[in-house]
């Protein structure tokens, strides 16, 4: 009796829910679609357009993405090879040896192959500009890093002595010099902290060659401009240079006049420094920064291909 109570509460339940629900509608032919007959719910909602993609923009958002501007970049850098990193490693190296060849030819850059150890040796510089990763904290460290700027001394100071015995000699060829320079090359960079002195001694011959161009195009342009004339400029600078005897005012002059004749004074101080004339030095401040673009050249290749692996 009472599971006969239960169906019959159950079916009238069931009733009312199925009074709340629509008739599912029947699929409509394609004739009546074609006759206009009434479209069916689903198709009477109207469905939003998607929107149309700007090709144009789409290309202007990747090209413009740091990431995908990399990837594009190093996807177009072949992979190294052995060979190829063999004549890389080769390009770097000659465009090193080209710059040292131009920091030789200077007293001042011989000088400073050695006067930066000195230096460092007697105090006058911090150890850091040869060993900048080193800071010995106790006596044996200290006696170490002592040991090591000996040894760059010593190589250094035998290997300039060689190197000027080929130098000197009357009948050397360009094949024995160009050896003795990759021998004396070789010698300083390996030795303790040399290849930090290297880099030291070319920056230090680059500002004075920039120096010098600098000075150069002042007094050009002053030429040219016709604020002064050659032989004001004579006058000026003998009176300059007699008055400033130890050396340029540091202290930029008033006008223009005054400063192009502030600069000569400073480009003859160059040429005696280094003992070049003015066209060697202006060519040995070109052919330094054309081993400079060769050397980064030659450097960024290797490096965009060893990313690339």
């Amino acid at each position: 009796m009472t599971s006969m109570r239960a169906m019959l509460v159950q079916d009238g339940m069931d009733r009312r829910t199925n009074l709340g629900r629509a008739e599912p509608a029947a699929p409509q032919s394609e004739e009546e679609v074609q006759d206009g007959a009434p479209a069916s719910p689903e198709r009477l909602i109207d469905e939003p357009d998607e929107p149309a993609v700007d090709l144009g923009a789409a290309a202007l958002t990747l090209g413009t993405d740091p990431l995908l501007v990399y990837l594009k970049k190093i996807g177009e850098v072949s992979l190294l090879t052995r060979d190829g990193e063999r004549d890389l490693a080769q390009r770097i190296e000659l465009a090193n040896q080209r710059i040292f060849r131009i920091l030789l030819r200077t007293n001042l850059g011989r000088r400073e192959l050695l006067h930066i150890a000195d230096q460092i040796a007697c105090g006058e510089r911090p150890h850091t500009d040869m060993f900048p990763d080193i800071s010995p904290e106790s006596r044996e460290e200290q006696e170490d890093l002592e040991r090591d700027i000996d040894r760059y001394r010593k190589a250094t100071a035998d290997g300039l002595a060689e190197f000027q015995c080929v130098e000197s000699r009357a009948n050397v060829t360009p094949e024995e010099f160009d050896a003795a320079l990759t021998r004396l090359y070789r010698t300083i960079w390996n030795a303790p902290g040399g290849d930090r002195v290297i880099r030291s001694a070319i920056a230090v011959i680059k500002e004075v060659f920039t120096e010098y161009e600098t000075s150069d195009r002042v007094v050009r342009a002053a030429l040219l401009t016709g604020i002064m004339t050659r032989a004001r400029l004579q006058s000026r600078y003998r009176r300059m240079k007699d008055r400033y005897v130890e050396g340029m005012p540091k202290r930029r002059a008033r006008d223009e006049a005054g400063e192009a004749v502030r600069c000569r004074l400073r480009m003859e101080q160059v040429e005696e420094e280094l003992c070049l004339s003015a066209e060697d030095l202006l060519k040995l401040a070109r052919e330094l920064a054309a081993g400079e673009r060769e050397s980064s050249r030659a450097r960024s290749q290797m490096i965009q291909a060893n990313l690339r692996l």
